[in-house]
């Protein structure tokens, strides 16, 4: 019999044992339940706290004098004191022109005032034997006159050929050379006031019975670090009648000097503060469809989904305006993991700064309600 086997049936024969050890092994292994594996998380209460109620705008800053520096008259720049970039009082001699022309004219005016002057003194002395006519008087007084006048022109120009600062401010950047000819109006270098700023912006129709003169103003700035304020100080009394918005303006103080006139603005105006209102963490939120829920803890450590519905957010925080009381305990992290039955080890929440959660829009994050 066994002289009838092949060499296929005698390596067959040959495995059998093996496969059967096999196969007992992987019967004797236990197989593990994800569901039974502990859940870490982290665990908060909810804050309560006051809500600041605002409204949200985009402005930009702009300087509350600012003007082109151009001489009035025509002439031949002799000096410059244009510091670029630097503060300047006001009535500094920014540039000079060429002078020499107005202070000869001045000394021919000045001898042309005295000599109509004389005459007229004369002929008013000789007026009272009656030699001279009235007519006579009247027009030594016209030229008087006419070489006053003459004079105070040649001395406005002398003084022209100064170009002060008109206020104090921060030069911009020169756009004149020394010797220059320079005609009027020739823009030489711009001057604005820096501190305070204007932080203008728009808000529509159904917003203004919110705008009060004195209300602060919160607001960012694209590239520069931290929060500025303002208040409000004036608004435009009429809407605009493409857009029907109202103008405001607010006032900001710039003391560093940090801020420049051009400068977009992400507005927060402030229109009242609430109290006692529920903040839970934004990355606590669990969103499925158009539903927001949140992880809700008892004294068993048991964790229940609820219900929640979203108001105003804030740095890291949103408002729960229903769903949640004080002293209601929620997961803020661990979520990946969580279903109805974990088992939770519970850790205590640490708050983790997070730019991508920093919005005032809930729906840049799809956390909105």
């Amino acid at each position: 019999m066994l002289n009838q086997l092949t060499p296929r049936s005698l390596l067959i024969a040959s495995l059998l044992p093996v496969i059967a050890l096999t196969g007992c092994k992987s019967e004797q292994k236990p197989a593990g339940n994800p569901m039974d594996m502990p859940v870490v998380v982290e665990v908060t209460q909810v804050r309560v706290g006051p809500l600041s109620q605002g409204i949200n705008a985009v402005g930009s800053l702009s300087s509350p004098q600012q003007t082109a520096i151009a001489p009035q008259i025509g002439g031949k720049i002799v000096a410059l004191n244009i510091e670029q970039g630097q503060p300047v009082h006001a009535g500094t001699v920014l540039a000079q022109l060429d002078d020499a022309t107005f202070r000869a004219q001045l000394l021919s005016a000045e001898a042309s005032l005295s000599n109509a002057q004389q005459v007229y003194a004369r002929d008013q002395q000789i007026a009272g034997s009656g030699a001279l006519s009235a007519q006579q008087i009247t027009s030594d007084a016209t030229a008087v006159k006419v070489a006053e006048a003459s004079l105070a022109q040649i001395r406005a120009n002398l003084d022209y050929t100064k170009i002060r600062a008109p206020f104090a401010g921060t030069l911009g950047i020169r756009q004149v050379s020394l010797g220059s000819y320079v005609a009027p109006g020739t823009t030489l270098v711009t001057l604005q006031s820096l501190n305070p700023l204007y932080l203008d912006f728009s808000l529509p129709q159904n917003q203004y019975s919110q705008v009060k003169n004195g209300q602060a103003v919160h607001f960012k700035v694209d590239g520069l670090q931290g929060d500025f304020t303002g208040k409000v100080t004036a608004t435009n009394p009429a809407l605009s009648g493409d857009s029907r918005s109202i103008a405001i303006r607010a006032t900001v103080a710039n003391n560093d000097e940090r801020l420049k006139p051009g400068m977009f603005a992400n507005i927060q105006l402030q229109t009242g503060t609430v109290a006692n209102v529920v903040f839970i963490p934004q990355q606590a939120i669990v969103a499925e469809g158009n539903a927001r829920k949140v992880w809700v803890v008892d004294n068993q450590k048991n964790a229940t989904l609820r219900d929640i519905k979203l108001g105003q957010f804030e740095t890291n925080w949103v408002q729960v305006t229903s769903g949640l009381v004080a002293g209601d305990s929620i997961i803020a992290t661990g979520l990946q993991k969580m279903h109805p039955k974990a088992k939770l080890v519970i850790k205590p929440y640490q708050p983790i700064h997070n730019p991508r959660l920093d919005l005032a829009n809930p729906a840049d994050n799809g956390a909105g309600a």
